[in-house]
């Protein structure tokens, strides 16, 4: 050990002997540029440039997040870092955190607090590996890890970049109908004759046929179970709206309904394009076939927003385009009173997730943070009246919810939470709702650690929760509902990979207060993996 320790410490003279023998070789190639210019001259010292920079960076990295070295005895953890040695007995971290001694057998990487000041412990053998040891339930003892400055640095340039080319975007709300007679009205209106109609397994079916009475429409019904729709159950849906010659699309369910449906909607138009090279950013330009959606959930917004989440063969990814918003909405008090109260649940913490990852990112857009407040303020005021006492008037409330956090998260984009859940629902096929409402907590409490997150989470509490703390609300939520409990579907040996997925989501597409690194995401997972459990005191 103590020679790997000596090894670690030499470690950074190999970029630093390379950085100065480049910096030799550059400053007399510009010696003789200043002599005779010439071409190659100049090529030479641009090339000599990059490589400087190249180590450069390297050494920068290896002292801003230096190596540390771990060695375990049957007393005591040694830690060797690049200036110094530090010893902690069992006891203490036993006798403090109250951690059982079998997960000592199991780590990678140990992290926890010791008299306030963070310590971070790295088995340099396994460096690769992002799985990490919780030490302490998240209200006793919290790690953070440092942000990398340079990764942040280029996220931050990315976000401005984004911020200004998202403030010339014109949003087309879709027009709200009053009546479910003017559904047939407005498919009429824009020339359809068949409906394609996508809806949730329980739906009756006289739901669908009162939508076509009395009228020469004609509809056919898709009805699959899609709780994470993909490219193959798009591809199937597409088969189906040809070979019965549909020429338009009326979307019946919640976000995993719509998004197929605008999906399949982008594919209706595309026959030469592969499905997923519109994955990402406006890269859709062609109109859908006239589409309505009827919510049957309050939870993604996906009725409001411009993205549709799809899975393709190896990854989750995002068609986001302004062609892809619904024509018009109809929110139907039949199916808004018929929603069993676990799915309301649900949803409803989905959309508080959108609402609140979206006020809490980055971007300074004043209008969708209003969007974003006002629904969490509707959540909070209602959800309790429509859980408990079953009342229309607030389940309507929570639709609306549900609505403008959809417009805030379209235009502010999401966060840690989506990106940590996404790869849960790729890899494990689970429920996007519930697994954001599992992840939500942990993830908020992480923002405390950033300063204007911090003033944000202090508005919320004081001026929408009615000086309620944001913290202890969603605490109590997790407890009344049940989402205090770990994912068991989590491998440990999954953990590297989800990290990987998660952290190729977010960065530097996210606006997040905090740019979490790989090590971050992998705290987060083995924290659902084992020890994000709070019992009801």
């Amino acid at each position: 050990m103590q020679t790997e320790f000596k090894k670690a410490k030499i470690a950074i003279l190999i970029p630093l002997l390379f950085f100065l023998l480049f910096l030799v070789f550059f400053l007399l190639n510009l010696y003789a540029l200043t002599i005779e210019y010439s071409i190659l001259n100049l090529i030479i010292e641009i090339i000599l440039g990059i490589f400087e920079m190249f180590f450069l960076y390297k050494i920068l990295k290896f002292l801003f997040t230096p190596k540390i070295l771990l060695k375990i005895n049957d007393e005591e953890i040694i830690i060797y870092k690049f200036n110094k040695k530090i010893e902690i007995k069992y006891q203490e971290i036993f006798t403090i955190y109250n951690v059982p001694s079998s997960v000592l057998t199991t780590s990678i990487f140990i992290i926890y607090l010791k008299n306030g000041k963070k310590i971070k412990i790295k088995y340099l053998k396994d460096d690769k590996i992002a799985s990490l040891m919780i030490f302490s339930k998240l209200d006793h003892n919290f790690f953070i890890d440092k942000e990398n400055l340079f990764v942040k640095f280029f996220v931050r340039i990315f976000n401005f970049f984004e911020s200004l080319f998202l403030h010339f975007i014109k949003y087309p709300l879709p027009k709200e109908l009053k009546n479910i007679k003017d559904i047939a009205l407005k498919f009429k209106e824009k020339g359809a004759k068949k409906v394609f109609v996508l809806k949730y397994n329980h739906l009756n079916l006289t739901f669908i046929d009162n939508i076509f009475k009395n009228s020469d429409l004609s509809y056919f019904v898709f009805n699959k179970s899609i709780p994470n729709p993909s490219e193959e159950i798009v591809l199937e849906a597409k088969n189906e709206y040809l070979k019965n010659n549909c020429d338009s699309i009326l979307a019946i369910g919640g976000g995993s309904v719509i998004d197929l449906a605008k999906t399949l909607g982008v594919s209706i138009k595309n026959n030469k394009k592969d499905l997923e090279r519109y994955s990402g950013l406006f890269k859709v330009r062609h109109h859908l076939p006239p589409f309505i959606v009827i919510p049957s959930t309050p939870a993604s917004g996906s009725e409001m927003s411009y993205a549709s989440v799809i899975t393709f063969k190896d990854k989750k990814s995002s068609i986001i385009s302004t062609k892809i918003i619904p024509d018009y909405i109809f929110y139907s008090d039949e199916l808004i009173s018929l929603l069993p109260k676990e799915t309301l649940i649900n949803s409803i913490m989905d959309a508080l997730t959108h609402a609140l990852e979206s006020y809490l990112n980055v971007y300074r857009y004043k209008k969708y943070d209003n969007y974003a407040l006002s629904a969490i303020k509707l959540i909070y005021g209602n959800l309790t009246k429509a859980i408990n006492e079953n009342n229309l008037e607030a389940k309507r409330n929570l639709f609306k919810a549900s609505s403008l956090a959809g417009v805030a998260f379209s235009i502010k984009g999401v966060g840690n939470v989506h990106a940590l859940s996404h790869a849960l629902s790729y890899k494990y096929n689970l429920s996007h709702a519930k697994t954001n409402a599992i992840i939500l907590p942990l993830v908020i409490k992480t923002y405390l650690y950033n300063k204007k997150a911090y003033k944000k989470i202090n508005y919320i509490s004081k001026n929408i929760l009615n000086n309620t703390n944001l913290i202890t609300y969603l605490d109590n939520l997790s407890i009344n509902y049940g989402y205090n409990v770990n994912i068991k579907d989590i491998r440990k040996e999954d953990i590297s990979f989800l990290a990987k997925h998660a952290k190729k989501e977010a960065i530097p597409l996210y606006g997040t207060p905090l740019v979490y690194s790989k090590i971050m995401y992998s705290y987060m997972y083995l924290n659902l993996y084992s020890y994000y459990k709070k019992e009801k005191k």
